[in-house]
């Protein structure tokens, strides 16, 4: 009984420091990503400040991007094209937590030449699909078994979302909802581990200031009519998104040209769609966008264009087959609907919507949660962004409201598992599998 008790508390123990370097790696792809936003972000800046003549580049410089990274994708990742984290849920559930190396470097080579060259695309996809593959190494180099893999693979993808968004907790809550299904002592403490390590280690680089700026918002009973309307609206559009996501990605693929030219064509239409919006965040990830709607500095008409213009831009890049994430368009998509909605109801209730822009906020989680069905992750990491838990309830309404509309219109489908449903190509789809591995978990 003793030697039970030593050899799980030294399963444990090794865990929990793996748990710490993947931490450690966590952060600093976080650190590294949020560097190229940066200087991303001043660069199309600094040519738009010239004229419209010259802005005119910034069409060309997607596709640029495009043309880099398409022979690259063609040649080494042809399979797993586009967001990354449904490749991390397919190791996980279908090859025992096996990550291929190469595949990963590859695909975090792709997302910087992706981001870096303007298509609109997040950091927080890469980035955890980097610290989930470095975890499947730690396990493999062990020889660990599939279980123990599983949660190493696990708190390196949460430790790379939590690094990203400047979330802990809801990072790797993520990583219970979407992926583990079971909470455990030997893995609930490697996961949380990871993901306090990397936040605490990129803000001290990076600084406490968030790439999310919010201002505090405190919840009001009297507007729960409206946070109620913005969930089906919201869960709606969730569904429309990822429908137009799948339509565009579909064209592509029916293209009769070579693949490697494809993301080149993506990055001139999304080129073409946010040139002239620059400063909103329709190119790249998206933040400037998010904080303007935050803070109240849009007005209802162009929150809506900039709405339609993301998620065109978003299924241009990703459809086509470049690298990157689904987090910071979601949230981006999220704000702008949702501070539309907070601009239209303000003009209907003046005297009962305090903060329109509060909308913004909470739209965020409510899209995130229709789009990807993890309604757990989005209330707490949106409690979390907004730096208190005074609007949770506010929150938890319109979130678990998104989440049944789109569960309504979509089944239990995410924008992640439809794609690996066309992957599995079975009678029975990734989704009822991954369920049904939850449940007996």
């Amino acid at each position: 009984m003793q030697d039970n008790n030593l050899n799980y508390l030294k399963e444990w123990a090794e865990l929990n420091l793996i748990a710490i370097m993947l931490g450690i790696f966590g952060a600093i792809s976080a650190i590294i990503f949020a560097k190229i936003i940066d200087y991303n972000k001043y660069f199309f800046e600094k040519i738009f400040q010239q004229g419209f003549s010259k802005a005119l580049i910034l069409i060309f410089i997607p596709t640029i991007g495009g043309l880099i990274a398409g022979p690259i994708i063609y040649k080494y990742c042809r399979g797993s094209k586009g967001h990354g984290i449904p490749e991390v849920m397919y190791a996980i559930n279908s090859e025992g937590s096996f990550i291929e190396k190469r595949k990963a470097i590859v695909k975090t080579i792709l997302s910087v030449i992706t981001i870096g060259s303007g298509g609109s695309a997040g950091r927080a996809g890469p980035i955890a699909q980097i610290g989930a593959s470095i975890g499947s190494v730690f396990g493999q180099f062990s020889k660990y078994d599939e279980k123990k893999t599983k949660i190493l693979v696990v708190s390196g993808l949460s430790s790379g979302l939590s690094a990203a968004l400047n979330t802990p907790l809801g990072g790797a809550i993520f990583g219970f909802e979407l992926i583990l299904s079971s909470f455990s002592p030997l893995s609930v403490m490697p996961i949380v581990l990871a993901s306090v390590i990397s936040v605490n280690l990129s803000r001290a680089v990076l600084g406490q200031e968030a790439m999310i700026n919010v201002i505090p918002f405190v919840y009001n009973p009297a507007e729960v009519p409206f946070y109620i309307i913005l969930g089906v609206v919201i869960g709606i559009a969730s569904f429309i998104f990822i429908k137009v996501f799948y339509l565009i990605e579909d064209g592509f693929e029916k293209i009769k040209i070579p693949f490697y030219f494809k993301p080149a064509i993506g990055g001139i239409l999304t080129g073409l769609v946010g040139f002239s919006l620059v400063g909103y965040g329709v190119l790249g990830a998206g933040f400037e966008g998010i904080n303007a709607a935050l803070s109240g500095k849009i007005g209802l008409p162009l929150l809506l264009l900039l709405f339609v213009a993301k998620m065109l831009a978003t299924s241009f890049t990703l459809g086509s087959g470049s690298s990157g994430g689904l987090f910071s368009p979601s949230l981006y998509l999220g704000s702008m609907l949702g501070g539309a909605m907070g601009l239209i109801f303000v003009h209907v209730a003046p005297n009962t919507i305090s903060h329109p822009e509060a909308y913004a906020l909470i739209g965020m989680g409510a899209f995130f949660s229709g789009v990807s069905k993890v309604p757990l992750t989005c209330i707490i990491m949106i409690s979390e962004i907004a730096g208190g838990y005074s609007i949770i309830p506010a929150i938890m309404l319109s979130v678990l409201i998104s989440y049944g509309i789109s569960v309504l219109l979509l089944g239990k489908s995410s924008i992640d598992t439809i794609k690996l449903d066309r992957k599995f190509l079975a009678a029975k789809s990734f989704s009822n599998e991954l369920n049904e591995s939850g449940a007996k978990d």
